[in-house]
């Protein structure tokens, strides 16, 4: 059924999982009569196809959207939020996930044309592609890994200064400085101990000075293509599906806060989320290994989690959709479906005197459909 003249644009045109689950299950049916659920938002399609009747349900309770489906002939339903099980036809099979009774319903607003609605939806489309936030931010990371490179490229004066100092000077120091370089001693170091750490600084600054370089020019590259208006080719924007957990459901977590994250037991792998900027740092280089699975939200903050597999390896899609179902919990982020970036602890660095804040290579861009798998 489709109420206007007007076909959209292929620039608003998405795959939407439930509309072709709809497609599949019910092309050719002949539609019977249509129910609408005396109590609460509910709506039941009758159709028969083949012979066969069976009823469709869809319902709205609080935010989310459910739907069920009956055959009449097994007496048999499959809810998109427990599978397939045995039952009675009726509304009712809303009452366990929070159908109500109203009885004063405000009557509906006129229904918006078709043709206005998707007039709507591609300026919401163009809007969200270049969101003025995401301008702001990123302009803002450019100039702070501006400032990072400025501080990074003193390493040359600071070896050259380390090297010409007496090695017995650094004896009584807690910390040593030299322009915008500052470095705090690990406690219990000797004389000689405390010279090399120094040097070993200096290591990591010339190593991350290339990285930091290519952040740069990424970064600036992106923000010349917005700020040009580049051309749109694909709508930002997904679908919202329904609740939908066609899956078996998962054994139940068991969960431990070593510090300020979880660590959450989940069958045959270990997922850690943090719960701070400091609790993602602390989670990352006391509880992980170098070989364990990094994840965070491709677009805006999130809470790191780290995949902790039995032994190496590469988390199943499976995995990586559980984990990022703990990691939107963490971040209060309601989506069904959310983008990932992941890679191995061991490609993940801390930024120094910036909490939570870390650098990545090797990165893989994945999109989790939070109520049933990942792809790539």
């Amino acid at each position: 059924m489709w109420l206007g003249d007007k076909i959209p644009t292929s620039f608003l045109r998405l795959r939407d999982r439930w509309l072709e689950w709809c497609r599949k299950n019910f092309s050719s049916s002949l539609l019977l009569a249509v129910t609408m659920d005396p109590r609460d938002r509910g709506v039941a399609f009758e159709m028969q196809k083949g012979g066969e009747r069976q009823t469709f349900h869809v319902a709205w309770l609080g935010r989310n959207c459910y739907f069920a489906c009956f055959d009449h002939a097994t007496n048999k339903w499959f809810t998109s939020w427990k599978g397939s099980f045995e039952g009675v036809a009726g509304f009712e099979i809303f009452d366990e996930i929070g159908r109500k009774s109203f009885n004063d319903v405000a009557p509906p607003a006129p229904l918006t044309p078709i043709e206005d609605l998707l007039k709507e939806e591609d300026v919401h489309a163009r809007k969200g592609a270049v969101p003025k936030q995401k301008l702001k931010s990123l302009r803002t990371k450019i100039s702070r890994i501006k400032e990072d490179l400025a501080r990074i490229a003193q390493w040359e004066d600071f070896q050259n200064w380390l090297s010409s100092l007496d090695p017995m000077s650094l004896e009584p120091l807690e910390k040593i400085q030299h322009g915008d370089l500052s470095y705090k001693f690990p406690k219990g170091l000797s004389t000689w101990q405390k010279r090399d750490w120094a040097f070993g600084q200096i290591k990591r600054l010339r190593s991350v000075e290339s990285l930091q370089q290519g952040r740069l020019r990424e970064s600036e590259q992106l923000l010349s293509e917005m700020e040009a208006g580049k051309e749109i080719t694909e709508n930002p924007l997904r679908p919202q599906g329904p609740v939908w957990k066609n899956v078996s459901p998962s054994q139940p977590t068991i969960s431990t806060s070593d510090g300020d994250y979880s660590v959450h037991a989940l069958e045959g792998f270990k997922v850690g989320v943090g719960a701070s900027a400091q609790g993602n740092d602390q989670m990352r280089k006391l509880w992980a290994k170098s070989e364990d699975w990094w994840l965070h939200a491709s677009a805006g903050p999130s809470a790191h989690a780290i995949i902790k597999l039995p032994q190496e390896g590469i988390p199943t899609p499976a995995q990586l959709t559980m984990a990022a179902r703990l990691l939107a919990k963490r971040s209060r982020i309601s989506a069904t479906q959310l983008e990932i970036i992941t890679t191995q602890v061991k490609n993940v660095r801390g930024v120094t005197g910036k909490p939570g804040m870390v650098t990545y290579k090797k990165p893989k861009i994945l999109l989790c459909d939070l109520s049933d798998g990942v792809t790539e």
